[in-house]
């Protein structure tokens, strides 16, 4: 019975989402509004769990709660009509989406996808998994002894990690009543399947090219590294989906649309409540967003008030839960200092980076070799600019750890880059397609699916 009612509040929730964007964002594709609206309730969805354990809420309560939401909205915004509304004004569009390429190009992704989670999957995930998300997960199942992670006996499991993941994972578990492996596994699966559809579906609403719809497929799906980490149940690719649907949608923002800055500003504060390194890439982006905007205080808070509701969450795990970390203690000034003067730290990141780029993501230096070659004005771009900052954060990250250097960047350095891998790969590609002859790139699909 639990497991129903939190299925339904789950669909309702994700319906009213997707009406309240269909409201507020106008020139928006209906597959983009309905990416973002299951973007938006599953990282709120963590962030109200976390709440309910912090304040010693029922589990009964929540789902009451999330009932109340559902109930409002149905009559406040008559949500039934207006699903019925947007059912018959799209069933012509979806009729001629599933006799199209792109539905066989899609599915034909999923298949080989799910071909390689099958293949690279194990039951509780690699050792990040079972170690640190899948063991807070269980941590979170259990509400009267959950902030036992916390303590220094676990150390080993960062418990200075932020909770989306664990959260999310223990909202299914508390549904289900049980523990089960399925549950960190389907999300996993899910996860693994959106990042390259995702942009898959952009770069064809971009160019309107079934050209357009193949190129990332087959730079990720054959991708060894790309799936190995992404079926591996940690929190890596989510937050390089997260990172991934903050540009996309940025680069829709638009005179017309302003409004969808609330919802960029959510999905890019989201990305702070996956990982510790996604605080680094909200800063980032955060920074380039105001230098872009300084002008502009409309837009900046609009950008803000859709980043409240994560960053509260964080501020409230960090300050009143999880232990300091060890990158920023406070005693460490007087190492940080010997650290930025050894000349041989840089080398040695430099030489691991471009090891692990070169072995791993060549593709990202070939399409910036072209790119640079054509004098793309990517390279002066919001976008560059914000990852730009992600990588130098990156890079003094290693030269101030306090761990071993050597072994910190060979465990980690192929995961941080993973983490803008999909960004880089969809923000050159919608420049670098268009070198492709417009014949070439032509439309072959039915014009009524072009709002897909």
């Amino acid at each position: 019975m639990t497991a129903v009612l939190s299925l339904i509040n789950i669909i309702l929730l994700s319906v009213g989402a997707f009406i309240m964007i269909d409201k507020l964002v106008n020139n928006l594709s209906i597959s983009l509004k309905c990416l973002l609206s299951l973007a938006v309730i599953f990282s709120s969805l963590s962030i109200l769990y976390y709440f309910s354990l912090a304040i010693h809420a029922s589990f009964y309560l929540l789902l009451a709660i999330m009932s109340g939401i559902n109930i409002f909205h149905l009559y406040r915004y008559q949500s039934i009509g207006v699903c019925n509304a947007v059912i018959k004004a799209n069933a012509p569009k979806a009729g001629a989406f599933f006799r199209s390429k792109l539905f066989f190009i899609a599915c034909s992704a999923v298949l080989l996808l799910s071909i390689g989670f099958a293949k690279l999957s194990t039951r509780w995930g690699g050792w990040d998994a079972w170690a640190i998300w899948n063991l807070h997960a269980k941590f979170l199942f259990y509400p009267d002894s959950w902030a036992h992670m916390f303590t220094n006996k676990i150390a080993f499991s960062h418990p200075d990690y932020p909770l989306m993941i664990p959260s999310l994972v223990a909202f299914f578990w508390r549904s289900l009543g049980s523990i089960t492996p399925f549950i960190p596994a389907i999300i996993c699966y899910c996860i693994l399947l959106a990042v390259p559809l995702v942009i898959s579906i952009a770069l064809y609403q971009q160019y309107r090219s079934v050209i357009a719809a193949i190129l990332p497929l087959i730079i990720l799906i054959p991708d060894p590294k790309f799936l190995f980490i992404a079926c591996s149940q940690c929190a890596d690719t989510p937050l390089a989906l997260f990172i991934l649907l903050s540009f996309i949608f940025y680069r829709k923002v638009g005179t017309t649309n302003a409004s969808l800055l609330y919802f960029v500003g959510f999905i890019a504060a989201s990305a702070t409540w996956i990982k510790n390194e996604g605080i680094l890439f909200y800063l980032s982006f955060t920074t380039t967003f105001i230098l872009f905007n300084i002008r502009k205080p409309r837009l900046l808070v609009r950008y803000f008030v859709g980043s409240l509701l994560p960053l509260v969450a964080l501020a409230s795990f960090k300050m009143g839960y999880a232990p300091a970390n060890d990158l920023i203690r406070t005693n460490r000034f007087e190492d940080i200092k010997q650290q930025l003067l050894q000349v041989n730290r840089y080398k040695t990141i430099i030489k691991a980076l471009f090891s692990v780029v070169l072995s791993y993501y060549l593709i990202i230096p070939i399409l910036i070799c072209v790119a640079l070659a054509y004098k793309f004005y990517f390279f002066r771009s919001f976008s560059f600019i914000a990852l730009s900052i992600v990588c130098i954060g990156y890079f003094f990250v290693y030269v101030t750890t306090p761990n071993d250097l050597e072994w910190h960047l060979g465990s980690s350095a192929d995961r941080v880059i993973h983490h803008i891998y999909p960004a880089m790969i969809y923000l050159l590609l919608s420049k670098l397609i268009q070198l492709i002859p417009r014949k070439r790139r032509a439309v072959v699909l039915p014009q009524k699916i072009m709002e897909n």
